[in-house]
């Protein structure tokens, strides 16, 4: 549910100058005269300066909010008014969920609390393990999605509606097409477009007709595509949610799944692929029942699924539920990220009355 701003980036920046600005000025300035023999209580006085200890992090939980002081690392160079919020342990790196004005950053400090980085950690499999710290953040009280990216399509009714990201430089490695069970749409390799004219939405749009989906509905009612994971709770309770509209025909619903959270959940997620009825399997996923394993899971069942997280990190989007929709009064394709905050709305811009 999560899109990288720049805003708190560039204030760390800045202030990361600053300091060294700082810094070169003391280098430069005279420096003070040593205490003397004379002064017998100099050394005294030194030594009864306090210091400020490095942060104990031994029983610190996700969520725990702590102060920008106590992080050597981050104590000069983060504005004040930041918030920051622990989110875990991993690799050795303590990560950190920044967030003012409406804006959030992850950044990892390292094990000494001296050295800052900045940006996404992935796990050896390819899943974003920042990603998955963040959705345990949001377990843990605290939901980042409002600091993380601010809706930039100023048409939309919806609050969360934004423009779709930018197109991606690269094209998804090649891909052994797969063969879907019923009521999926066939795997096809995702290639981009030839077209130069083509906008960014329509090429996502494009190229998720071209994904491995679930079919829910009558396919002459409004369609929305949805990235969903099943170990996003937010994605089942929407599912949940609108999956009624797909049995009256009012919505045709695609459900593009993918293991973006934990990739425990591939092997739940090929079950369901890998049914006789991939729709009601994911049903029963979603209110919480167990289904039975099928007898024979095939390998391009696993394409299919890598395709569709491929698809998912190539276009950097930012996290699930990740719906894909066209306005039916404009045919401007439009992405919410996460639930809409009001589905009225967004039933009005799919022409759902």
């Amino acid at each position: 549910m999560f899109r990288s701003t720049t805003a708190l980036g560039t204030a760390l920046f800045l202030m990361l100058s600053v300091g060294s600005a700082v810094a070169a000025e003391k280098s430069t300035a005279t420096p003070a005269a040593p205490p003397t023999a004379a002064s017998p209580n100099a050394s005294a006085t030194a030594m009864a300066t306090p210091t400020k200890a490095p942060l104990d992090l031994t029983g610190l939980k996700v969520g725990q909010q702590i102060n920008v002081a106590d992080i050597p690392a981050l104590r000069n160079i983060i504005p004040g008014g930041t918030e920051v919020r622990y989110i875990g342990n991993e690799y050795g790196l303590n990560g950190y969920f920044l967030s003012k004005d409406k804006t959030g950053k992850v950044l990892y400090i390292t094990p000494d609390n001296q050295g800052i980085i900045d940006g996404m950690i992935y796990s050896g499999d390819g899943s974003p393990t920042t990603l998955q710290q963040l959705s345990r953040l949001k377990d843990a009280g605290f939901d980042p999605a409002p600091f993380i990216g601010k809706p930039s399509d100023t048409t939309a009714q919806t609050s969360q509606a934004t423009t779709p990201p930018p197109t991606p430089a690269t094209v998804a490695p090649s891909i052994a097409a797969a063969s879907q069970p019923a009521a999926t749409q066939p795997m096809q390799q995702a290639t981009k477009p030839t077209s130069d004219t083509k906008s960014p939405g329509e090429m996502l749009w494009q190229e998720t007709n071209n994904a491995s989906w679930i079919a829910f509905g009558n396919t002459n009612a409004p369609q929305l595509t949805v990235f969903m994971d099943r170990g996003c709770n937010e994605c089942m309770n929407f599912f949940r949610t609108i999956y009624p509209l797909t049995q009256s025909n009012k919505l045709y619903l695609r459900v593009i799944p993918v293991t973006v959270i934990d990739p425990k959940n591939t092997t739940i997620t090929a079950n369901v692929l890998g049914s006789p009825s991939p729709a009601a399997a994911w049903v029963a996923v979603a209110n919480g029942q167990t289904i039975p394993q099928p007898a024979n899971i095939s390998e391009q069942i696993g394409d299919a699924i890598k395709a569709n997280n491929t698809l998912f990190f190539r276009w950097k989007l930012p996290g699930t539920p990740y719906l894909i929709y066209r306005d039916a009064t404009q045919s401007k394709v439009k992405v919410l990220i996460g639930e809409p905050d009001n589905l009225k709305t967004l039933l009005t811009e799919l022409g759902i009355g």
